[in-house]
């Protein structure tokens, strides 16, 4: 029998999808789809690192209204849209907690954490 390594960890992942409702909002998930929560990718060494980058991509019901969009990584806020568009960022070594979060007036809704690691 041949085990895999890869997807053994000390502590289980949590999921990446949120069900947290904050005051205002109608019930809905908001849902990092991209990168998946434990995802590892590898720098390489060859590649220039201005072409290394990953797309972070959230889901978010056709319904649910939203004037700004932010990814969070590490606690630190990295980018602010009006749009569901993704959001490129450059891959670093170290290990990243990323964060989506909507908000509408003084109201906002934020998905569960994912988790990855960049080696």
């Amino acid at each position: 029998k041949i085990k895999c390594t890869h997807h053994q960890h000390e502590q289980p992942w949590p999921s990446s999808e949120s069900k947290t409702i904050h005051a205002g909002f109608p019930t809905t998930e908001l849902t990092i789809t991209f990168p998946r929560n434990g995802d590892i990718f590898k720098i390489d060494p060859i590649l220039r690192r201005s072409y290394q980058t990953v797309r972070f991509i959230a889901s978010v019901p056709k319904e649910f209204l939203f004037d700004r969009m932010e990814w969070w990584i590490n606690g630190k806020k990295k980018s602010e849209t009006d749009t569901l568009s993704p959001y490129s960022w450059k891959l670093q070594p170290g290990l990243y907690t990323i964060i989506v979060l909507v908000r509408r007036e003084n109201r906002m809704i934020k998905s569960l954490p994912v988790f990855i690691r960049v080696l």
